[in-house]
């Protein structure tokens, strides 16, 4: 920085004349602040990472606006952030609550997703965890259990294959069990008070790969819905990978600072999110005057009993005592996002878009092997199939086909030839089609996808 010009040694006068010319003389001093003294720098001299500031916003419409702008936006990217939304905005609603699992591979968006809901204040972030429960308390008696700092947030993990690889995954899912139903507590051997917490509204958004679903908590009464980030067709792959090189190249000329690492449209995108969730938390009132036609209803009805057929598993061991959920709780959770999809798209009643959007998270809960054997099933139009029909059109191993099959017999999802097949007598291999509950759920679920023009 140059040295400033000296004053001139001369007797200062009063008169307005001096004044200005000492005016003058001050101004040759002013310089442009140094970067260094504006940008706030860390202990190790790179920039202090700052919070992004949520931006007001109040229409679905205007939020997919911003995302359009900052990337290459499709329709599946549209539901998926539709439906993570819906889970924010039921946080503080009574009934039970809703925990969805965002599937996708490396690269999908499902994490920018993610990060850009974590702007609002109503979200936290959930990522190395190692339980909801502390046993310690401050000086004061505050309580540091995580349990207390989340309850009326939503809990959000944009990376749960790490959360997966933690040893104490299992006990993580078990506690989380127990706090979807509003109650939990913890007993500690050092401390001669339980501590127990009720009216807990703590709804749980995990995003990761496919590997999450290698973690089947079906057996013990999973909680977590699923919605699937589809793969880009190859034109669309085409489009982002054009967007992605032409933003790095740009990335690569300016120097980050804090959030800036993001760019400015993304950026814009990601406040936007924030503020429609906080928008959505700020104003749940408008969900009392939503309406829906009784027709809607019934379809919850029905495909809550058709995902707790189809996601149904057989147990580790063979002894394992066969199970189906009660469809209860899955009834009311996708009766639950059906309202809160209708509130997030700004809409006042129920309609066929709200259920396209809803039978998808329905169908990606159900998929699996149980489904693709219905789904043979209801495409050769429930005639009786051999085992070996399953074990050719399915990648799945053969004895997982067939542990299926018997499970799904044993909970009255399929059933077994009860008179001859053709020239196959009865002591020949086994022969199966749907149940006619199951054929009547699954015929249900077709048309209506059918109707409603999902393209699911």
């Amino acid at each position: 920085m140059p040295k400033p010009p000296t004053m001139p040694k001369k007797e200062v006068k009063t008169d307005l004349e001096s004044r200005f010319r000492a005016f003058d003389t001050l101004t040759e001093w002013l310089r442009p602040v140094p970067d260094e003294w504006i940008k706030p720098v860390t202990k190790d001299g790179g920039p202090e990472v700052t919070q992004l500031q949520s931006l007001k916003c109040t229409s679905y419409r205007d939020l997919i606006v911003s995302w359009r702008r900052a990337l290459k936006w499709r329709q599946d990217l549209d539901d998926v952030l539709g439906t993570m939304l819906a889970v924010a905005a039921s946080t503080v609603q009574q009934g039970d609550q809703l925990f969805l699992m965002v599937i996708g591979d490396a690269g999908s968006g499902k994490t920018r997703l993610c990060d850009a809901m974590l702007v609002s204040k109503h979200c936290y972030p959930l990522e190395h965890l190692t339980g909801f429960f502390s046993g310690f308390k401050g000086d004061d008696g505050e309580d540091y259990s995580l349990i207390g700092r989340v309850n009326g947030k939503l809990m959000l993990t944009p990376e749960g294959d790490v959360l997966m690889s933690n040893p104490k995954f299992p006990e993580i899912m078990a506690q989380q069990r127990r706090i979807f139903d509003g109650v939990s507590g913890a007993t500690y051997k050092n401390s001669k008070e339980d501590k127990r917490y009720s009216g807990l509204r703590t709804p749980w958004i995990i995003a990761g790969t496919p590997a999450l679903l290698d973690s089947d908590q079906t057996r013990l009464g999973d909680r977590f819905l699923k919605v699937f980030v589809e793969s880009p067709s190859e034109d669309q792959r085409k489009e982002i990978l054009r967007r992605i090189s032409r933003s790095a190249f740009e990335a690569v000329q300016s120097q980050a600072s804090g959030e800036d690492h993001v760019g400015a449209k993304l950026q814009e995108a990601y406040q936007r999110t924030g503020g429609y969730v906080d928008w959505l938390r700020e104003n749940t009132m408008q969900l009392s005057e939503l309406t829906v036609d009784d027709r809607y209803l019934d379809y919850c009805e029905s495909i809550g009993d058709y995902i707790s057929y189809l996601r149904a598993r057989p147990g580790k061991s063979d002894d394992a005592k066969p199970t189906r959920e009660q469809p209860t709780r899955l009834a009311s959770q996708i009766t639950r996002l059906m309202a809160c999809q209708t509130y997030v798209l700004n809409k006042t009643d129920v309609d066929d878009e709200v259920l396209r959007r809803v039978l998808r998270v329905a169908l990606n809960t159900a998929s699996g092997i149980g489904y693709d054997i219905a789904q043979i099933m209801y495409k050769e139009e429930n005639a009786y199939l051999p085992n070996r029909t399953f074990h050719v059109r399915l990648d799945y191993n053969k004895n997982s086909i067939d542990k299926q099959i018997r499970l799904m017999k044993q909970i009255g999802a399929v059933q077994l030839s009860t008179e001859d097949v053709g020239y196959v007598q009865k002591s020949a291999k086994p022969y199966w089609k749907l149940s006619h509950r199951m054929y009547e759920l699954f015929n249900m679920v077709e048309k209506l996808k059918t109707s409603i023009r999902a393209g699911i």
